[in-house]
């Protein structure tokens, strides 16, 4: 009886090793698997703030580039402002020529204000 018992006891003591095994590596698992979810989190974290940087970054080339074709646009038309004024001057105050010519450059210079 004292053999069985001491049996029993070594089965119940190899049982409880092995179930302490297995919950051991069921832990190392869990800490992998945590490990792993966090690196991925971080990974995602880093994706987000880059795809932020590159959204913030076009919008700003976008706005650069919108600005740099106002500039050349009225850079080509000063060309055109300067003769307006030269037009005039050709003319004397009251003359029908200069009216009409002195309401071209008023509208002209409108547009041009309207494009900063």
């Amino acid at each position: 009886m004292a053999k069985e018992t001491a049996e029993k006891k070594e089965e119940l003591t190899e049982e409880a090793q092995t179930e302490e095994a297995s919950v051991n590596e069921a832990e190392a698992k869990i800490e992998a698997l945590e490990k792993e979810l966090a690196a991925a989190k971080e990974a995602h974290i880093r994706t987000l703030a880059e795809y932020d940087n590159y959204r913030k970054r076009s919008v700003k080339e976008k706005e650069g580039i919108y600005a740099n074709a106002r500039i050349d646009t009225v850079t080509a038309f000063l060309g055109v402002h300067d003769n307006l004024e030269r037009g005039i001057r050709q003319y004397e105050e009251g003359s029908t020529h200069r009216q009409g010519l002195e309401m071209i450059m008023k509208q002209f210079d409108t547009a041009l204000e309207s494009l900063g």
